[in-house]
Order: structure tokens, then sequence, then C-alpha cells
């Protein structure tokens, strides 16, 4: 790729989830040198925590490589309403359903305005529109999926032992 000039990049989401063993050998990677210059750039997402673990000391020679850092906050209101519609638009979608102005506050309040947590919320949501043929989607619609995904994830965590009909689970 670098004769025709072109630099090839590794691009590695969820870097937070990575081990010592393989951030070393993505260091090691990093030295790799061609026609005097380096042959892989890399790109390293995660989540916040992955500052606290790039800050140890035993990761210091991954540091020293690395050349600009970011830390992409949640997203505001507005933000995350374009965000939504964004990612509507680029599904081909036609205005059906439709989302109301309190279903867009409702995303964000359930959402916190983190991506993850929007797409999820979203796909769901769509989901229960689909199988209620609703054709508008409301803030109701946005309480009614967002306590379900919590009582879901309670009970996958082992909060509750409880199912949705109130009976015992057994796992």
């Amino acid at each position: 790729m670098q004769r025709i000039g072109r630099r090839p990049i590794l691009i590695l989401d969820e870097a937070q989830n990575l081990n010592f063993e393989a951030l070393e050998e993505l260091r090691m990677l990093s030295n790799v040198v061609f026609d005097k210059e380096f042959a892989l750039q890399t790109l390293l997402l995660g989540q916040p925590q992955f500052r606290f673990i790039l800050g140890n000391p035993s990761l210091e020679q991954l540091r020293q490589r690395i050349t600009a850092a970011y830390h992409l906050g949640p997203l505001n209101e507005v933000e995350t309403r374009a965000y939504i519609e964004h990612r509507l638009q680029q599904a081909d979608w036609k205005g059906d359903p439709r989302l109301s102005d309190d279903c867009f506050s409702a995303l964000y309040l359930h959402s916190g305005g983190l991506p993850r947590r929007i797409n999820s919320l979203c796909s769901r949501l769509l989901l229960h529109g689909f199988l209620e043929e609703l054709h508008t989607l409301t803030g109701r619609a946005v309480q009614k999926v967002a306590k379900d995904l919590r009582d879901e994830n309670r009970v996958i965590a082992g909060h509750s032992d409880e199912g949705p009909s109130g009976g015992k689970l057994t796992l």
C-alpha cells in the first residue's frame, strides 16, 4: 500500500476490552518500519475507562507512540436528536414511523446522550413500533421500551430472580 502512497490504518473499537498482552502486541506492531516509515497507523477507540488502562506504568512505551487522544463525551439533547435523524436518513427512512418531539426528549433522557445507548434504545423502540403497528413513536413508547430494557438487564445481571410475569426464572 505504501508503494502507491497509501498508509494502512488499523482501527480498534472497544479498546478498553484489550488485555495487557494485546496492547503489548499492538505496541510491537507499531515498531514495524517499511521504507523508513512506520508501516501501520493505529486508531484506538474506547470507553472513558481506557484512559485509566493506558495510565498503567507498564504501558509507557505504548503511550509514547500516541500522537493524539480525544475523549468524546455524551451528546447533548440537540445533538442526540440530530444523531438519530442522521442515522434514520442513512437507513433511507421515509418518515414512518414519525418520532414526536417528546420521543426525542425521552430518548435523550434515557440514553444520557451516549451513542451506544441511543442506538440500543432506538433499535428496540423501532422494533416495538413495528410490532405494535405504530405510525408515531412518542415519549410514552420510549418510557415503556426503556423500562423493558432495564428489567431485562436486571435479570441478565442477576439482580432479580423474577421474570416479566412475576414468576421465578431459572437460568
